[in-house]
Order: structure tokens, then sequence, then C-alpha cells
């Protein structure tokens, strides 16, 4: 009986670790994602200002 009761409640240790750890790379695949799509922001406002600053060159030098 008492072995019984050590088994489950290591095997619900074990559940609770995995849990854990599930979450923990679910937060970090979420933190990637997000810092991901940050840098893609970043690029493409680099790239509108780039095309602006092409823009205003090329009106520079119609004028």
């Amino acid at each position: 009986m008492y072995e019984r009761n050590v088994i489950e409640g290591e095997e619900e240790e074990d559940e609770e670790e995995e849990e854990e750890e599930e979450e923990e790379e679910e937060e970090e695949e979420e933190e990637e994602e997000e810092e991901e799509e940050e840098e893609e922001e970043e690029e493409e406002e680099e790239e509108e200002e780039e095309e602006e600053e092409e823009e205003e060159e090329d009106r520079e030098k119609e004028h």
C-alpha cells in the first residue's frame, strides 16, 4: 500500500514537471515568435524609410 502511494506520488511529480517544461517551452516559443515579428516589423520600417529616401532623392534630381 505504501509503495503504491509513493509510486503514484512520483508519477504525479513527473507529470507536473512535464507540464511545467511544456509551459516553459511554449513561453519560449512565443517569445521567439514575438522577437521575429518585431525584427520583421523593423526590417519593413527600414525598407520603407529607404524607399522614401530614394523617392526624395529622385524628386531632387528631377528639380
